[in-house]
């Protein structure tokens, strides 16, 4: 998770990034690898906030990944809101 103010996006999203690509050297040291198809990116806050940044994308291993409003995650659905 990262947080910061809704004005701050872009450098959020650059430190999004950064650390994915940490995680994926860690992973590949361990033999292990990033299911990108399944990678999902969300954007919580307040509903107006939300909406007025957007949907945001990020690249991990070439392959881009944009935010969505909700999230499955071992059957509890986490919605922006």
């Amino acid at each position: 998770m990262i947080s910061g103010r809704p004005d701050e996006i872009n450098s959020l999203l650059e430190k999004l990034q950064h650390v994915m690509d940490i995680i994926i050297d860690w992973m590949k040291i361990n033999r292990m690898q990033l299911n990108v198809e399944k990678t999902q990116i969300i954007i919580i806050g307040k509903p107006g906030i939300v909406k007025s940044i957007g949907n945001v994308t990020v690249e991990i291993q070439g392959n881009k990944i944009t935010s969505v409003n909700k999230i499955k995650s071992l059957g509890l659905i986490n919605r922006e809101r």
